[in-house]
């Protein structure tokens, strides 16, 4: 006897086995699909990557102890350490969510700012210099030039991504990754921030002070020494004057690797900046001095005979700032041997020779024949509004008592009309022209706003020392 049901079930069978084949057969072909689209998609999305990619972010060159290699964009005359970060992709790559610190526990690192990111092949700078106040390239920490340590990571889960621990540097000396990304680390032939470290440029030495007086109406000679390993195919000079922007003169090679031009003659109270860069035959180039730091000369000009009269590094408590009591600030003193006025317009202290501009003392100050000012190194300008700009006038650094720097400028920061040095065999950080105007002493007493006097240093240790 037949079963009536059977046809049915046969059929109903038939029908699921279809359907499945049918199914299994559009997800294989959807995701084979899917599987060739990605790819390209991927390759040919302009939106950076933010996770995939940034494992292959690499600490790519560090320098603790930055003199000369590069300027602070955000305050022109700082160079902070620095460090560098590679993307070795083919696509940009965001930086959220990343971090860096100089050493662990990663919890005291800095965390990026989201919206950086890394070109293709490309370089990102960051500013050691513990002041995340200006900027997001800015950093909460610094770097010791002694060795420590460059840590990428990410925030939130602390893996770290890359790092490079580096020894002791000198100063302008750069550590890294050669070529870029490599996991050959050491010192690096030359720094070479936002650039590949295999960069080669030529090297520029030796580039001629300005004359002075600089004289009116009559050419200037520049000069300067080019090398390279490979051929230099270009050296111009480029100058800038107060009545025309940037010229640029090429130069001529007058042998010995010697480079010379002329800036042409200019009229009197012409104010002039220059440089120069070099280019070789592999297309690379540099330039010295460093943007900010042109050579300048302001034509006819002559500075007044004034003099850095003492420099106190170390102020014991027994001189008070009278604008502010409770500190003891220290201290520079300017002095006028001649025998009348002399104006202070144009002129500048600072802290550093490659900075002459530091602190440019105001105008319609005068400083009478045989008399003093007094310039407070207490790092605070802005009590100046407080007198009025009037003397003493406060500067936007400090001393140190071991190794200071004290500049007198001119010309607008062209000529430098006197100097004094303070070293670790300063006794206290005090020295001082005795009598005034006269020669340098160390054995001297501080003298706030009254005349140098010659005496024991050691009477007044007690005094002196913190």
């Amino acid at each position: 006897m037949s079963n009536p049901t059977r046809p049915v079930l046969l059929l109903c069978f038939a029908f699921l086995t279809s359907l499945a084949l049918l199914a299994a057969t559009f997800g294989t072909s959807a995701a084979q699909d899917q599987a060739q689209e990605q790819p390209l998609t991927k390759a040919v999305s302009s939106q950076p990557d933010a996770a995939a990619d940034q494992n292959a972010i690499r600490v790519n060159e560090i320098m603790a102890s930055n003199n000369k290699t590069l300027i602070d964009p955000d305050e022109p005359g700082e160079t902070p350490d620095w460090f560098e970060l590679y993307n070795p992709g083919p696509g940009a790559v965001s930086l959220d969510g990343l971090g860096v610190a100089d050493g662990e526990p990663l919890e005291n690192g800095f965390a990026i700012t989201t919206g950086l990111t890394i070109p293709a092949g490309g370089f990102i700078v960051f500013y050691a210099d513990n002041d995340p106040s200006q900027g997001p390239l800015h950093t909460n920490f610094g770097l010791s030039a002694n060795g420590e340590s460059v840590i990428l990571y990410n925030v939130t889960t602390k893996q770290i991504i890359d790092r490079i621990d580096f020894p002791a540097l000198e100063t302008d000396q750069s550590y890294g990754r050669n070529p870029d990304g490599d996991t050959t680390i050491g010192v690096l032939p030359a720094p070479s921030p936002l650039a590949s470290n295999a960069f080669n440029p030529p090297h520029l030495s030796n580039l001629s002070k300005p004359p002075y007086p600089a004289p009116v109406a009559a050419p200037v000679a520049v000069s300067v020494t080019v090398t390279d390993t490979g051929t230099v195919v270009g050296v111009t000079l480029y100058y800038s004057t107060s009545v025309a922007g940037e010229q640029s003169v090429p130069m001529a090679d007058v042998g010995g690797s010697v480079y010379q031009a002329d800036i042409p003659g200019q009229v009197d109270g012409t104010f002039v900046t220059y440089y120069v860069k070099a280019t070789d035959n592999d297309g690379e180039a540099a330039r010295t001095p460093l943007p900010g730091r042109e050579r300048r000369y302001l034509t006819g000009y002559v500075a007044p005979a004034l003099l850095i009269n003492e420099v106190v590094a170390e102020n014991g408590g027994q001189h008070v700032d009278p604008d502010e009591p409770a500190e003891t600030p220290d201290w520079i003193e300017l002095y006028n041997p001649g025998a009348a006025a002399a104006s202070l317009d144009g002129l500048s202290l600072t802290d550093d020779k490659d900075v002459p501009l530091r602190f440019v003392i105001p105008n319609g100050l005068t400083l009478g024949a045989g008399a003093r000012m007094l310039f407070l190194a207490d790092d605070d300008k802005g009590q100046n509004t407080i007198r009025g700009n009037q003397p003493p006038l406060h500067l936007p650094f400090n001393l140190n008592k071991s190794n200071a720097y004290v500049g007198l400028f001119g010309g607008q920061g062209s000529v430098r009309i006197d100097h004094y040095e303070i070293t670790d065999r300063t006794p206290f950080g005090v020295a001082a022209r005795v009598p005034d105007g006269g020669s340098w002493s160390l054995s001297v007493c501080p003298s706030f706003d009254a005349p140098n006097i010659a005496c024991d240093s050691r009477l007044y240790t007690p005094a002196i020392q913190k």
